[in-house]
């Protein structure tokens, strides 16, 4: 059996311990090829507080598909605001999932704020945790879904806390390629 691809045919590859086929998602591909990035923190925010991060895409060819878990002690409120009109100060805190490959290889800035963006329009938003600091009500969002960032456009993923003294966890991953119509 065999699949067609753009400019050839290529064979399903079979796994020799358990005669399955071997199909590895796009995602974990980019990972593989040095094209995935991260970006995590841990920030202490108090009631009313904000932890920013901020995310430009070039425009460029090279379209972002975006994930992220955001996670904090007690009530917070998330939201992603896209075309802020900030300008990037200083490009910091991105990884490549592959640790065999630069981290410089990312084509999008990246910087933590203390402070909220300016403009923009909300695109996203979740309330989420208890109304005290503690582990028994936390607040969790997980983004499984690909949110594709559009390029030459400014995002910001704000989080405020609703207590004092509230533990934010952040994760964010994505990988860049360029599209191809089918």
């Amino acid at each position: 059996m065999a699949v067609r691809g753009r400019t050839a045919i290529y064979p399903i590859k079979i796994d020799q311990t358990t005669d399955s086929s071997a199909v590895v998602d796009y995602e974990h591909k980019e990972v593989h090829t040095g094209d995935a990035f991260y970006v995590t923190q841990v920030d202490e925010v108090d009631n009313g507080g904000v932890t920013s991060h901020r995310f430009y895409p070039p425009n460029t060819v090279e379209w972002m598909h975006f994930y992220f878990i955001i996670e904090a002690q007690a009530q917070i409120l998330i939201e992603i605001i896209e075309g802020i009109t900030d300008v990037l100060e200083a490009s910091s805190g991105i990884f490549n999932r592959n640790r065999n490959f630069s981290d410089a290889l990312t084509t999008m800035g990246h910087e933590r704020q203390l402070s909220a963006g300016t403009g923009g329009t909300v695109i996203w938003s979740w309330a989420s945790g208890g109304a005290t600091a503690q582990s028994r009500t936390p607040a969790l969002t997980r983004q499984s879904g690909e949110l594709v960032l559009k390029q030459g456009t400014k995002y910001e993923v704000r989080v405020t806390s609703s207590v004092d003294n509230n533990n934010v966890s952040t994760y964010f991953t994505w990988y860049e390629h360029t599209n191809v119509e089918n």
